[in-house]
C-alpha cells in the first residue's frame, strides 16, 4: 500500500490497458472502450491553472477546445483496429445514463459516408438462450417431527404473522446475530426499568416511603446490568419525571384494594392445552385484587396509542391472553383473572390499557390453538404469507426467498403438495 506498483514491461502483452490519449500511433486488433456515457467520455473538464483559457489560446497553450478535439481525434484513431466496441452502463443508481456527446458525434459524422459505414454500428446484444421456467415458489415446510416441546408467546405471536416465521424460530432455532453496539437502546431502557420496578417491588418497605426506595432499585439496577452511569443520563433524566407520576397511580391502586404480588416469574400453562406441548412464558408482574382477582400486567415502554390499537381486536392480541392462560384462565383455579399494558413512557405518566375480557378470548384462543396444532402434527405444512408489514422486518425474509417469488399472472398462488411439489393433475397459473 505505500510502494506504487509499476508492472514490467511486456512487448508480447495480449491485453494493454491504456488512457484514450496514449493511443495514438498504436495497433491494436481489438479495442474495447469502457465507460463511453457523457459522464466518462463528456467534454474534458477545464484543468487548474493559473491563467484563463483565452490567455491560455493567446501563448500557444492547449485550452478546453483543443483538448476536445484531441479527445475526438484520438477516437477517430481508434476506428483503425479491425474491431471496436463502446460499453456503458443505462443506469447509475437511480440516475440514468446517457451515451457520451463526442460517440454520437462520432456516429453522425461517420453516418453519411454510404450505407457500409452506417451499419457498421451494431449496439450490442446478449448472448441468449433458452431455459425452463423453474419459478421459485412460496416455501411450505413440514414440521411434524420438529414442534418445540414448550411453546412461548413470542413463537406464538411469529406463528399467527407467518407460519414459516415460526418454522424458522420455533422449529430451525434460529436467530439473528446480536450486533456489537456499546450504545445503548430503547430496548436496553426497556430492561433497565423492569428490573427497577422489581427491585423495587419486591424488596419494598411499606413502613417508608415509597420513593427514595423506588432511587435505590434504579442504582441497584444499574450496577447489577454493568451500565455507564454516563451513558444512563438522559434515562435517568427521563426516569426522574416517571417517579412521581407511577407512585401517584400506585397509591390510587393500592386505595381500591390492588396490591403487588408477584413479578419475573416463570410459568408453565395448561399441560393439555397442546398436544406434545407446554405452554410457557414470564410474565412482568401480578397483582391481587381485592375480591381475590388476579391481574396480569404487562410493562411496556411503547405509546399508549399503539397498545390501544393492539387491542382494539380483543381476539388479534394474543400476549395477555397467552399470559392469562398461564394462570389457568379461563378454569377458575386461581380466580378471576384480568390482564392489562401498562405504558411506562407517556409524558403524562402511566396509563393502563386493559385487555377487554380476557377470559373470554382464552377461552377462544386455546382450542383453536390446539387445533391448528393438531394439523400440523398430521402434516399440514407451514407456509410464508408474504403479506403485510411482518415482511418488512422479518429476519427469515432471505430463508424464504420472499423477494424472488414468481408474481402469478392471475394473482393466484399455486397449491402445493406436502413434499412442496405441484399437485400431479395441476397446472402452474403463470
Amino acid at each position: 500500500e505505500q510502494t506504487p506498483y509499476l508492472p514490467v514491461p511486456d512487448d508480447n502483452a495480449a491485453v494493454v490497458l491504456t488512457p484514450l490519449a496514449r493511443a495514438f500511433g498504436r495497433s491494436f486488433a481489438q479495442t474495447v472502450v469502457p465507460g463511453a456515457d457523457h459522464q466518462q467520455l463528456g467534454r474534458p473538464t477545464s484543468e487548474a491553472s493559473l491563467i484563463g483559457q483565452r490567455l491560455a489560446r493567446d501563448l500557444g497553450m492547449a485550452d478546453a477546445g483543443q483538448r476536445h478535439l484531441q479527445q475526438r481525434l484520438a477516437l477517430l484513431h481508434l476506428l483503425r483496429a479491425p474491431q471496436v466496441s463502446f460499453t456503458r452502463r443505462q443506469r447509475s443508481g437511480d440516475e440514468p445514463m446517457a451515451e457520451g456527446p463526442d460517440l454520437a458525434w462520432l456516429f453522425q459524422a461517420l453516418a453519411p459516408q454510404g450505407a457500409g459505414a452506417a451499419t457498421a454500428w451494431q449496439p450490442w446484444q446478449a448472448a441468449q438462450k433458452a431455459v425452463d421456467a423453474a419459478p421459485v415458489l412460496p416455501p411450505r415446510a413440514l414440521a411434524a417431527q420438529g414442534l418445540p416441546a414448550r411453546l412461548s408467546a413470542s413463537q406464538l405471536s411469529a406463528y399467527r404473522e407467518c407460519p414459516y416465521r415460526f418454522f424458522a424460530r420455533a422449529v430451525l432455532l434460529l436467530d439473528e446475530p446480536d450486533e456489537l453496539d456499546t450504545s445503548l437502546a430503547k430496548r436496553d431502557y426497556g430492561d433497565w426499568i423492569h428490573a427497577v420496578l422489581h427491585r423495587f417491588h419486591s424488596q419494598r418497605d411499606h413502613r417508608l416511603p415509597p420513593a427514595p426506595q423506588l432511587l435505590l432499585a434504579a442504582d441497584w439496577a444499574t450496577e447489577a446490568q454493568l451500565l455507564d452511569a454516563s451513558e444512563m443520563v438522559p434515562w435517568r433524566a427521563s426516569f426522574t419525571h416517571f417517579c412521581a407520576p407511577y407512585l401517584q397511580w400506585l397509591a390510587d391502586r393500592e386505595a381500591q384494594g390492588w396490591f403487588w404480588a408477584d413479578g419475573e416469574t416463570d410459568l408453565n400453562g395448561p399441560p393439555n392445552a397442546l398436544p406434545g406441548t407446554l405452554l410457557r412464558g414470564r410474565i412482568d408482574r401480578l397483582d391481587h385484587g381485592p375480591k381475590g382477582e388476579q391481574q396480569v400486567i404487562d410493562y411496556k415502554t411503547s405509546a399508549k396509542s399503539a397498545l390501544k390499537a393492539k387491542v382494539a381486536q380483543p381476539l388479534e392480541d394474543t400476549q395477555l391472553a397467552f399470559y392469562a392462560a398461564l394462570l389457568g384462565s379461563p378454569s377458575g383455579a386461581h380466580g378471576d383473572v384480568q390482564a392489562l399494558y401498562l405504558a411506562l413512557d407517556e409524558a403524562d405518566g402511566v396509563a393502563e390499557v386493559e385487555h377487554p375480557n380476557v377470559e373470554q378470548t382464552v377461552q377462544v384462543m386455546l382450542p383453536a390453538l390446539a387445533e391448528e396444532w393438531q394439523r400440523m402434527l398430521n402434516g399440514e405444512p407451514l407456509q410464508a404469507l408474504g403479506e403485510g408489514p411482518v415482511c418488512d422486518t422479518c429476519e427469515a425474509r432471505g430463508l424464504c426467498r420472499r423477494d424472488h417469488w414468481a408474481a402469478p399472472a392471475n394473482g393466484a398462488v399455486p397449491q402445493l403438495d406436502g413434499d412442496g411439489a405441484l399437485n400431479a393433475d395441476e397446472s402452474p397459473p403463470w
